[in-house]
């Protein structure tokens, strides 16, 4: 493998990693007894694509842990506006002491977070927004479902995710995306945060085989109403790889992750890894790397 062409997972958690960031001085981060330690850690969601891209940002505690340099990051795509995956200030912060910028790519709720994060800050005291002095731009290329993408080296098409949809009204609540990556031979679906595939994304997803495809397995073994949860669990990612293979997306040596897994729904990492290995999936963990 080629030391510049792998994945990693920089995080694999879900929306209640944020017992992993206890508030500063607290004493306890709340995380089960039994799931805190190696691979039952699971940070906020986030994939580094060597050599220079992430998806997804908390902040740089994860890049740090795996010798990723902020410097080194050029490109950052962002799936949707959710806290666990977005990080305004955060992101600001760093691009403030960086020697270039970040181009951000994202869905217009991303750019007008970015936007208003730079000219404001809450003032506690007065209990309101304050203007502040612009510190650092931040170039942001709007992205839209079914749009394709030059990003450094490699070509990447976004697609609409199932996620926090109405369905009763038909109202979008939260526009996300998952994102196809190719780079020389090698496909990537990278499908966090959604229920089952959309008609309009599988027929661009039907132009592709993949090599490695990662899914939304949120809630486990636990049973969810598939049309209201916006994720997966593990008998949904089932169904969802069955219309994969039945579509033919994927080559026949293909990787197919679980991914976005949440501390309290979903048994420890050890008591499920064999379960799901049989069926012919990987459980993904925090650091875990894959050529691509």
């Amino acid at each position: 493998m080629n030391d510049r062409d792998f994945i990693q997972f920089l995080g694999t958690g879900a929306g209640d990693c944020f017992e992993l960031y206890p508030p500063e001085g607290s004493e306890v981060n709340g995380v089960k007894a039994k799931k805190s330690r190696n691979r039952n850690v699971r940070h906020a969601p986030s994939l580094f694509i060597s050599p220079d891209m992430l998806v997804d940002f908390f902040g740089s505690a994860q890049m740090q842990a795996y010798g990723i340099r902020d410097e080194s990051i050029h490109h950052l795509l962002i799936t949707h506006a959710h806290e666990d995956h977005f990080q305004p200030k955060a992101i600001l912060d760093v691009a403030s002491g960086l020697p270039h910028p970040w181009t951000v790519y994202g869905n217009t709720t991303v750019k007008h977070a970015l936007d208003f994060a730079s000219v404001h800050r809450w003032n506690a005291s007065t209990e309101n927004f304050e203007l502040i002095e612009k510190t650092s731009e931040m170039p942001v290329q709007v992205v839209q479902p079914g749009q394709r993408l030059s990003v450094g080296e490699v070509k990447v098409i976004a697609v609409s995710a199932n996620h926090m949809i109405d369905v009763k009204h038909l109202i979008q609540q939260e526009q996300a995306l998952n994102y196809v990556f190719e780079r020389g031979e090698k496909t990537l679906f990278y499908g966090l945060d959604s229920s089952y595939v959309l008609p309009e994304t599988q027929k661009i997803l039907s132009g592709f085989q993949f090599d490695i495809a990662v899914f939304d397995a949120t809630f486990g073994l636990k049973e969810i109403d598939p049309f209201q949860s916006g994720h997966q669990n593990f008998a949904m990612l089932e169904k969802t790889i069955t219309q994969f293979w039945e579509a033919n997306l994927f080559k026949e040596d293909a990787i197919l992750v679980a991914d976005h897994i949440s501390y309290y729904e979903v048994e420890p990492y050890n008591e499920i890894v064999n379960e799901l290995s049989e069926k012919g999936i990987v459980l993904a963990y925090d650091g875990m790397i894959l050529e691509f």
